[in-house]
């Protein structure tokens, strides 16, 4: 499995997170002591790869937060290459009420703007800006982590925000990477889950 990187050309990074605060259902009163499930996924895409979510540590600790781990499987007969990477693999992306952000996980916990044993995040988080690409060889995985915080945008008071929160994200897939990065040729998907998160 290879994987480009192209720099873009306005800067070294450039804030993911944007916007003011929001309230949604269970955003005051949200927990570290809760469990972190996949509820629901949604139908593969239309396009020669499959995803698959799981938890891979379902209950936040002191030391550790959540961790999901997506995987994604070329099913053609040909290589493909995916575009952009960060969002393929679900990392830097936030649920759709801007309740949750999946930040790429380590061997160690992140020691960023977090609250340990809360998760929540306490600033935007800032990435740096390329454009990368995975490359996949017929029936090759790929197999990506994610550390889940609590979306900054959240009140201070909160942690993890119980309910059900929705995850999604587009990407592209073409033959090669100029086709992918350049935005000729490749055709676009979207494919997501729903995380519950239980007190």
């Amino acid at each position: 499995m290879n994987r480009r990187r192209f720099l873009g050309c306005c800067g070294s990074s450039v804030p993911l997170l944007l916007g003011g605060c929001v309230r949604p259902p269970g955003a005051g009163n949200g927990s570290s002591d809760v469990t972190v499930s996949v509820a629901a996924r949604a139908e593969q895409p239309d396009a020669p790869v499959e995803y698959a979510v799981e938890t891979v540590a379902s209950r936040p600790t002191e030391e550790q937060p959540a961790r999901l781990r997506v995987t994604v499987t070329n099913r053609s007969d040909e290589p493909v290459v995916m575009g952009e990477e960060r969002a393929v693999q679900f990392h830097h992306v936030a649920s759709a009420e801007r309740t949750l952000y999946l930040h790429p996980a380590g061997d160690e916990a992140w020691t960023g703007p977090v609250e340990p044993g809360c998760w929540r995040l306490t600033e935007a988080v800032a990435v740096p800006e390329y454009y990368g690409t995975v490359a996949l060889d017929p029936g090759e995985t790929v197999r990506g982590e994610s550390y889940v915080y609590g979306h900054p945008d959240l009140p201070e008071d909160a942690c993890l925000p119980t309910g059900d929160h929705e995850v999604r994200t587009q990407g592209s897939v073409g033959d090669d990477e100029e086709s992918v990065a350049g935005g000729e040729g490749a055709a676009a998907f979207e494919w997501g889950f729903t995380l519950r998160i239980e007190a």
